[in-house]
C-alpha cells in the first residue's frame, strides 16, 4: 500500500466512525422517521406547524406534546415546555400524561372485546352485572352512547364519601345505588355526557372478566399493541405509582401551581389512563385493522348512537363523531382533568391524526387544535 493510500485511509476511517456514532447514538431524528421522505407540500406544512407550536409555547404558555400524522406518516412528533416546574426538566416524547376523558375509548374497547368473546351484549341490562342497581331499563348501550340519564357520580361521591382514603369504582356505584336519585331523563330519550356511565362500564368489565380493569387493558390492549408507556393508575391501588407520570398544573400570572390528587383519582374508566403521543399513535393505527377485534365489531365504535325516537347522537362507543368543513367524518375526543387538556382527532378517510397532550390547563389548546387542523387540511 502506497503512502498516499495510507494517508487517505487514515483520514477517512476516523470520519466514518464519528459519523456512524453520531447518527446511531445521538438519535438524529427527523419528523416521520419511519418515512423521512417528505413532499414539498408536507415540508411546507411541517414548517407552518412548527411555527404555530413555538408560538403556542412562547406566547400562550402551552406545555405539551403534539403528534400529527398524514397518510400513515408522522410529520410532527414534538414537545414544548416543561414537565416538572420544580425540577425544571423539559417535556419529551416519552413524557406520560393523564388522558382524562380520552380514557373512555379504551373502556369502550374493553366492552367490545368482551362482546366479541360472547361474554355480554350491548343491549344487556346493567342490572344483570351490578347487584342492587336501581335503574332497571338502562342497558350497556345507553352507557356507551351517553344516553342513560344517570346523575353525576362526582357530585354524589363529593357529598356522601366520608372516609379519608379515596373510593374505587365499586364504592362510587354503592353510593349511586343507595342515593335514591331520580334519572335526569328517561333512558334513551336524549344525549347527556356522563362520566357515571363509564364508571359503570369499568365495573362491568371487572365483573365479567374477573380481572382488575388495569390488568384487563394491559392483557387485551396495551401489551398486544406494544403500548409500553400506557397504563391505568388509581390512587386506591397505586400499582403504577413509580411510573414517570408528569403532574398536572394550573397556570397563574405569577407561575404554575402543581395540582394535588383528589378523592376522585381512585376511580377509573372515565379517566385514569396514562399514555404518550407515540403510544396513542400505535392505538390510532391499530384502529384501522383488526388487531384487537374484528372489523365488523369495530364499526360499532364509529357508528352514531340513536335515541328512542331514532334520532342520531354525535357519539359512538368512546368517541365523539362530527363532520369537518369538507364533509369528512371525524372521530375525536377531548380530555380535561386537573390541569390536563388533551385531544385526539382522526380523519378516517384521509388517515390523518392529530394528538395533543397538555398538562398546565392551557386554554389555548383548543384554538391550537383548530389551527393544526386547518394546516393539515391544506390551509397554509
Amino acid at each position: 500500500m502506497t503512502a498516499k493510500k495510507r494517508f487517505i485511509i487514515f483520514l477517512v476511517i476516523p470520519f466514518l466512525l464519528i459519523a456512524f456514532t453520531y447518527f446511531h447514538f445521538c438519535g438524529i431524528k427527523e419528523f416521520g422517521d419511519s418515512n423521512p421522505k417528505f413532499t414539498k407540500i408536507e415540508k411546507e406544512k411541517i414548517a407552518k406547524l412548527e411555527k404555530v407550536l413555538k408560538k403556542a409555547n412562547s406566547r400562550y404558555h402551552f406545555n405539551g406534546c403534539v403528534l400529527v400524522a398524514m397518510n400513515n406518516k408522522i410529520i410532527i412528533d414534538k414537545c414544548y415546555g416543561t414537565a416538572d416546574f420544580e425540577k425544571k426538566d423539559t417535556l419529551t416524547t416519552n413524557s406520560i400524561f393523564q388522558l382524562a376523558s380520552m380514557s373512555k375509548q379504551f373502556t369502550a374497547m374493553g366492552i367490545m372485546i368482551l362482546k366479541e368473546n360472547g361474554k355480554l351484549n350491548y343491549d344487556d341490562k346493567v342490572q344483570k352485572f351490578i347487584p342492587n342497581f336501581p335503574y332497571e331499563k338502562i342497558t350497556i348501550r345507553h352507557l356507551l352512547n351517553h344516553t342513560s340519564g344517570l346523575p353525576n357520580y362526582l357530585w354524589l361521591v363529593d357529598r356522601f364519601w366520608k372516609l379519608s382514603e379515596p373510593p374505587y369504582n365499586d364504592d362510587a356505584i354503592r353510593i349511586l345505588n343507595s342515593a335514591n336519585q331520580y334519572l335526569n331523563f328517561e333512558s334513551g330519550k336524549r344525549f347527556q355526557y356522563s362520566n357515571t356511565g363509564y364508571v359503570l362500564l369499568t365495573s362491568i368489565i371487572e365483573k365479567v372478566s374477573k380481572m382488575r380493569f388495569g390488568d384487563f387493558l394491559d392483557k387485551n390492549i396495551f401489551e398486544p399493541l406494544g403500548m409500553e408507556n400506557t397504563f391505568v393508575y388509581s390512587t386506591v391501588f397505586k400499582d403504577n405509582e413509580n411510573k414517570k407520570m408528569i403532574p398536572g398544573y394550573r397556570h397563574y400570572s405569577r407561575g404554575y401551581r402543581k395540582l394535588p390528587k383528589t378523592k376522585f383519582d381512585g376511580i377509573v374508566g372515565d379517566k385514569g389512563i396514562y399514555s404518550t403521543t407515540g403510544d396513542l399513535y400505535k392505538w390510532d393505527q391499530a384502529l384501522y385493522g383488526n388487531k384487537l377485534i374484528d372489523k365488523e365489531t369495530l364499526i360499532d365504535a364509529f357508528r352514531n348512537g340513536r335515541l328512542n325516537n331514532g334520532k342520531k347522537v354525535k357519539y359512538g362507543f368512546g368517541f365523539r363523531i362530527k363532520e369537518d368543513q369538507f364533509g369528512n367524518r371525524i372521530i375525536y375526543h377531548n380530555g380535561l382533568w386537573e390541569g390536563f387538556r388533551n385531544s385526539i382527532m382522526r380523519n378516517i378517510k384521509d388517515k390523518t391524526t392529530i394528538i395533543i397532550l397538555e398538562h398546565t390547563n392551557c386554554r389555548y389548546k383548543y384554538r391550537l387544535l383548530r389551527e393544526i387542523e386547518y394546516i393539515v387540511n391544506g390551509n397554509l
